[in-house]
């Protein structure tokens, strides 16, 4: 190993073949050994989980009472620990005064930059450990602003850039549990405490996953990208949807008429949801200046299943209402 340039301590054996052979003269042979070496990288030095700190868990979240619209708020992109902060706080100052029932944090909460296939960039180089300590804080923040919603996490493409390294390297390690535990010990699930944060994982793909709002609106973290990502959503999947992924603010509608004498129009509705990240450098990914948008989206949904979608916009330094609520950093 040393002589290919790897350390010895941070990489494992897994496979050795070898391969012998003659050549020369019959009567006086020369021999050759070729051994071929599978290595995978050990844990990094000092990986460890996010530490709680000194937070208390707070009690299990009470359930909703009242019959009226309920109120769900869609939050996105997060790239921890690349989350702006000003934008962060100023959502949390929100949830506060909000108190949603419902909250979806709907993919690629972390960053994982380090473990990524691509290169990495001046500024954009954290750990791994820095990454779940900042979404960690990120979910505990969400979890303090509005105790009794009920908070879904879905797993984002960079999200799961921790699974693809343990298979592609470790393996052996890839769905391990603890001994009487069914929860992998190094899925998002445990490394994220959401036991304690009481938060419902959607342990599924990233580009499979989603949830319900409702029964008519459809949420996940996307994989439509480029131009005309609404009528794209339109043309591919049924029903109503909405999408993160792409770090952008759209609502685009469109209406169908079903020519039925009880409901003689559908209008279905495909929706970005913006980013909460910062958006200065493009995370290092963008060549130019990155047309990212950073906000929220906010949803009411009556018990016949209507539902209604707003923009909730952040631009620098404040927060924008649809009902002329604003709030200052």
């Amino acid at each position: 190993l040393n002589q290919v340039g790897l350390d010895p301590s941070e990489w494992r054996i897994t496979n050795v073949k070898a391969r012998g052979g003659h050549y020369g003269d019959p009567s006086s042979p020369n021999s050759q050994i070729r051994l071929e070496l599978s290595v995978v990288p050990l844990l990094p030095a000092g990986f460890k989980l996010p530490e709680p700190k000194d937070w208390k868990p707070l009690p299990k979240p009470k359930k909703r009472k009242g019959k009226g619209p309920e109120t769900a708020v869609i939050l996105s992109d997060q790239h921890c620990p690349h989350i702006d902060e000003t934008c962060h706080r100023l959502i949390c100052q929100w949830l506060r005064e909000e108190q949603p029932d419902r909250l979806h944090v709907n993919g690629d909460l972390l960053d994982f930059s380090t473990i990524s296939r691509h290169r990495q960039r001046d500024g954009y180089a954290q750990s791994v450990n820095d990454c779940l300590q900042s979404g960690f804080d990120t979910l505990r923040d969400y979890r303090d602003a509005c105790p009794n919603a009920r908070i879904t996490l879905l797993r984002g493409n960079h999200c799961e850039r921790i699974e693809h390294a343990l298979i592609d390297n470790l393996k052996e390690l890839h769905r391990i549990t603890a001994a009487d535990d069914d929860t992998p010990a190094l899925s998002l699930e445990k490394l994220l405490h959401l036991d304690l944060l009481h938060v419902e994982y959607i342990d599924e793909a990233w580009d499979r996953a989603k949830t319900l709002i409702g029964k008519r609106l459809t949420v996940r973290h996307g994989f439509a990208t480029g131009q005309n990502v609404g009528g794209k959503m339109l043309s591919k999947l049924a029903g109503s949807n909405v999408q993160g992924h792409t770090h952008r603010l759209s609502l685009t509608y469109r209406t169908h008429h079903t020519m039925r004498d009880d409901e003689p129009t559908e209008t279905r509705l495909a929706a970005e949801v913006p980013c909460l990240c910062r958006i200065d450098d493009g995370l290092g990914y963008m060549n130019g200046e990155a047309d990212w948008q950073q906000g929220a989206l906010m949803v009411k949904t009556w018990p016949d299943n209507d539902f209604a979608v707003s923009p909730v916009l952040y631009l620098p330094g404040r927060l924008l209402l649809p009902d002329g609520r604003r709030y200052d950093g």
